[in-house]
């Protein structure tokens, strides 16, 4: 379910356009006979070491198969860190605030990755959206929200 097939496929496409490419993956949890000299497995000891990951990504790719609409962790965080997020379609990720790509598509992956790095003032618009949007799932804000309710 979460894609990592068309991500691995999208990267092997752009690196052989452009050399300057390269790929962290959270935890691995790669196919066994995938390797490749331009990719490095991350491993967050803690939230802290995850928070630092995700504001490290130039593109965050989460292009999931299964339950599109559903809260996904990954797409919140990339929205949250600033970072432009290309998926499948999760809560929070529209057309104003990430790419979205079909499903289970390598081409519409690497189509939406080539976007973000032709027009930075587009791309800068929908990561100040989705900052914007995600600060509703600030710590503050749902505390805040949630001592209301008990009032």
């Amino acid at each position: 379910g979460k894609g990592t097939l068309y991500v691995l496929r999208a990267f092997e496409e752009l690196y052989k356009a452009d050399k300057r490419f390269y790929l962290r993956i959270a935890y691995g949890n790669l196919p066994e006979n995938w390797h490749h000299e331009k990719c490095e497995i991350v491993i967050p000891q803690n939230d802290s070491e995850l928070a630092d990951y995700y504001r490290s990504l130039d593109v965050l790719v989460a292009p999931g198969t299964i339950q599109h609409g559903a809260p996904h962790y990954p797409v919140m965080e990339g929205l949250a860190c600033g970072v432009p997020v290309v998926t499948t379609g999760y809560l929070c990720a529209s057309e104003s605030t990430a790419w979205l790509v079909k499903n289970k598509d390598v081409d519409s992956i690497c189509h939406a990755i080539n976007a973000i790095i032709s027009d930075s003032n587009f791309t800068q618009q929908k990561i100040e959206n989705g900052v914007r949007l995600m600060a509703a799932y600030s710590w503050d804000n749902v505390a805040g929200s949630f001592i209301k309710h008990f009032r």
